[in-house]
């Protein structure tokens, strides 16, 4: 159920990042658009990650092992840059978005923590666990 919980969130977020690139994308002032392309750059390689891991974990099937790639790097750093300027755009950093535009990075923005929380859970925390099983 978890990690159909993250799925949603994940193709929530990169469904707005899609749209506001594809449809709003023109609209955008050139820092706003950057902001979106990183945001859509950033959901893309953590999806990937995502992937990744679950395809380990089948092979697996059992908790993460120790041999597993830093997921820290893999999957929280994306979802940082997603966060970041998904809130500088909000913040009206970048300039003033119209309401189609702030309802699409607000979607991202909500979206984004319950990734965090769900890969800490899924994820980090069995990556951790099983090292501290290995050392006993």
């Amino acid at each position: 159920m978890q990690r159909e919980t993250l799925w949603h969130h994940v193709r929530e977020v990169w469904q707005a990042s899609s749209i506001l690139l594809q449809k709003e994308g023109e609209k955008l002032n050139s820092q706003q658009h950057d902001s979106v392309l990183s945001i859509f750059l950033g959901i893309t390689r953590l999806r990937k990650a995502l992937m990744e891991a679950d395809q380990i974990h089948q092979q697996n099937e059992a908790p993460l092992n120790g041999e597993a790639p830093d997921w820290n790097h893999l999957m929280l750093s994306p979802l940082t840059s997603v966060r970041g300027y998904s809130k500088l755009l909000l913040d009206g950093a970048f300039g003033q978005l119209s309401s189609k535009q702030a309802l699409l990075v607000s979607t991202i923005h909500r979206h984004s923590q319950p990734i965090s929380d769900l890969i800490d859970e899924l994820y980090l925390g069995a990556h951790e666990a099983s090292k501290q099983f290995a050392l006993r």
